[in-house]
């Protein structure tokens, strides 16, 4: 279960210092990056509908490498079958909130979508379920909305322009921005506490 995260420590987006950390894992671990980058682009492509699980293994590919320094493609494939069912209702959460934002006013679905944007690294790090994660996800952008949105539209344009260059892109893009994301969530959350352990069984 996720800490409580409050408003009263602010947080200072840096979406170049975020960027150029996703630019730097990428580099660092090329082989893997492409290969999650590659599995990543072909689900999306054929099966759109589990882009939240396809986020989980994201997200957990970048946790893992953030702890151990290097990277692993079980890491990818072991976030997206360990949260599958919570990544996948998440998604869709997200998706029809997101909708409603756009049916309204183009605005305040870019602002949803951003409001969620860690919504599976506390899946994958903290052990939520889908809402506590989402909701956890609310609170830490709260601490600077303007700046989320913006940081976002940022990696969005990334990824579009990705997808522009031949479609080939994306497969580069689509790990950067995704540890992006993690350096972000790293910073925004106060680093990378070690997930809450249970309490030991006491046999009498």
């Amino acid at each position: 279960m996720s800490q409580v995260i409050t408003r009263e420590r602010p947080v200072k987006v840096q979406m170049g210092a975020w960027i150029n950390r996703g630019w730097d894992c990428f580099v660092r671990d090329p082989g893997v990056s492409l290969l999650v980058g590659l599995v990543a682009t072909v689900l999306l492509g054929t099966l759109a509908i589990i882009i939240g699980p396809i986020a989980a293994g994201l997200a957990l590919t970048g946790v893992r490498k953030a702890e151990r320094g290097k990277g692993d493609a079980y890491d990818f494939f072991s976030g997206f079958g360990n949260y599958f069912l919570p990544a996948l209702f998440g998604s869709i959460l997200i998706a029809l909130f997101s909708l409603v934002g756009l049916i309204f006013f183009i605005i305040p679905g870019i602002v949803i979508l951003s409001m969620y944007m860690f919504t599976f690294h506390f899946m994958v790090h903290r052990g939520d379920d889908f809402w506590q994660a989402m909701e956890a996800s609310r609170k830490l952008v709260s601490r600077d909305y303007f700046g989320f949105v913006l940081f976002g539209i940022l990696l969005g344009l990334i990824n579009i322009l990705g997808l522009m260059l031949l479609g080939v892109g994306v497969i580069i893009t689509l790990p950067v921005t995704s540890y992006a994301v993690t350096a972000a969530y790293l910073d925004a959350a106060g680093g990378l506490p070690p997930p809450p352990q249970a309490a030991p069984v006491r046999i009498d």
